[in-house]
Protein backbone atom coordinates (compact mmCIF):
# COMPACT_ATOMS: atom_id res chain seq x y z
CA UNK A 1 0.00 0.00 0.00
CA UNK A 2 1.44 3.09 -0.71
CA UNK A 3 0.87 5.97 2.06
CA UNK A 4 1.54 9.11 2.34
CA UNK A 5 1.71 8.69 6.53
CA UNK A 6 5.36 9.67 7.93
CA UNK A 7 6.24 6.80 9.56
CA UNK A 8 5.76 8.85 12.94
CA UNK A 9 2.20 8.43 12.59
CA UNK A 10 0.02 6.38 13.98
CA UNK A 11 -1.78 5.32 11.01
CA UNK A 12 1.85 3.95 9.62
CA UNK A 13 0.81 0.93 11.64
CA UNK A 14 -2.44 0.12 9.75
CA UNK A 15 -0.35 -0.12 6.16
CA UNK A 16 0.07 -3.92 6.00
CA UNK A 17 -3.81 -4.55 6.68
CA UNK A 18 -5.01 -4.42 3.45
CA UNK A 19 -2.88 -7.14 2.64
CA UNK A 20 -4.68 -9.62 5.28
CA UNK A 21 -7.84 -9.12 4.79
CA UNK A 22 -8.36 -10.67 1.44
CA UNK A 23 -7.08 -14.09 3.23
CA UNK A 24 -9.11 -14.03 6.16
CA UNK A 25 -12.46 -12.94 4.09
CA UNK A 26 -11.33 -16.56 1.96
CA UNK A 27 -10.99 -18.21 5.13
CA UNK A 28 -14.50 -16.86 6.24
CA UNK A 29 -15.64 -18.16 3.02
CA UNK A 30 -14.08 -21.30 2.61
CA UNK A 31 -15.12 -22.47 6.45
CA UNK A 32 -18.71 -21.48 5.61
CA UNK A 33 -19.23 -23.39 2.10
CA UNK A 34 -17.48 -26.44 3.29
CA UNK A 35 -19.87 -26.47 6.60
CA UNK A 36 -22.37 -26.29 4.57
CA UNK A 37 -21.89 -28.86 1.71
CA UNK A 38 -20.78 -31.34 4.05
CA UNK A 39 -24.03 -32.64 5.03
CA UNK A 40 -24.72 -32.78 1.14
CA UNK A 41 -22.46 -34.97 0.33
CA UNK A 42 -21.71 -37.63 2.31
CA UNK A 43 -17.84 -38.61 2.72
CA UNK A 44 -17.46 -42.25 0.06
CA UNK A 45 -14.13 -43.48 2.16
CA UNK A 46 -14.64 -47.26 0.85
CA UNK A 47 -13.85 -45.50 -2.69
CA UNK A 48 -10.20 -45.78 -2.35
CA UNK A 49 -10.41 -49.76 -2.40
CA UNK A 50 -12.70 -49.91 -5.62
CA UNK A 51 -11.22 -49.90 -9.14
CA UNK A 52 -13.86 -49.07 -11.99
CA UNK A 53 -13.93 -51.17 -15.18
CA UNK A 54 -12.17 -49.86 -18.28
CA UNK A 55 -15.54 -48.69 -19.96
CA UNK A 56 -15.92 -46.30 -16.81
CA UNK A 57 -12.52 -45.47 -16.63
CA UNK A 58 -13.37 -43.96 -20.33
CA UNK A 59 -16.79 -42.13 -19.79
CA UNK A 60 -15.87 -40.41 -16.93
CA UNK A 61 -18.37 -41.92 -14.52
CA UNK A 62 -19.11 -41.36 -11.16
CA UNK A 63 -18.73 -43.85 -8.18
CA UNK A 64 -22.30 -43.76 -7.85
CA UNK A 65 -22.72 -44.98 -11.39
CA UNK A 66 -19.40 -47.73 -11.85
CA UNK A 67 -20.51 -51.11 -13.11
CA UNK A 68 -19.05 -54.16 -11.58
CA UNK A 69 -16.35 -52.23 -9.91
CA UNK A 70 -13.25 -54.43 -8.63
CA UNK A 71 -13.20 -54.65 -4.92
CA UNK A 72 -9.27 -55.05 -3.84
CA UNK A 73 -10.63 -56.10 -0.17
CA UNK A 74 -12.18 -59.12 -1.94
CA UNK A 75 -9.47 -60.31 -3.96
CA UNK A 76 -7.27 -63.17 -3.01
CA UNK A 77 -3.54 -62.52 -2.91
CA UNK A 78 -0.82 -64.91 -4.31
Amino acid sequence: MISTAPPSSPYAAYLGLDTMIPPLVSLAVFVGVSLRTQKLTPPRHDVIYLIPSDMDTVTGADVSEWVQPIDVRQVKKK
